[in-house]
């Protein structure tokens, strides 16, 4: 998920479908902490880069709430909390799945850069 592909596949590639998942850069919750990464880091947050943020907000948040860095409370606080985050607010299933926040979505490749699948 990175205008990347198409420095390396050129022409080839226009028009390739991908899935992924929603661009959290569009969401509310992640415009602050994007801007920031932009700014400070000169990087387009693209990717995986805000759900490995969120990721890292809720182990803080868990350890917050376990009141320790002891892996099984971390767990436990994880396993029974919900986690306010850059990609929204969300929490785990019994699987350890995330909950709160879509699969995938489906996108293309135009010319420059990628965009939502119509």
């Amino acid at each position: 998920m990175s205008p990347e592909f198409l420095f390396v596949a050129g022409e080839a590639g226009e028009g390739t479908y991908f899935t992924f998942g929603p661009d959290m850069r569009l969401k509310p919750e992640a415009a602050e902490i994007a801007a920031a990464i932009r700014t400070e880091d000169d990087y387009e947050p693209e990717g995986y880069t805000l759900y490995s943020y969120g990721a890292v907000q809720a182990w803080a948040q868990a350890v917050n709430k376990a009141g320790t860095l002891k892996p099984d409370a971390v767990i436990n606080a994880l396993k029974t909390g919900s986690f306010n985050t850059v990609i929204g607010k969300i929490r785990f299933d019994q699987k350890g799945d995330v909950t709160g926040i879509s699969t995938f979505v489906w996108y293309v490749f135009g010319k420059e850069d990628y965009s939502p699948a119509k």
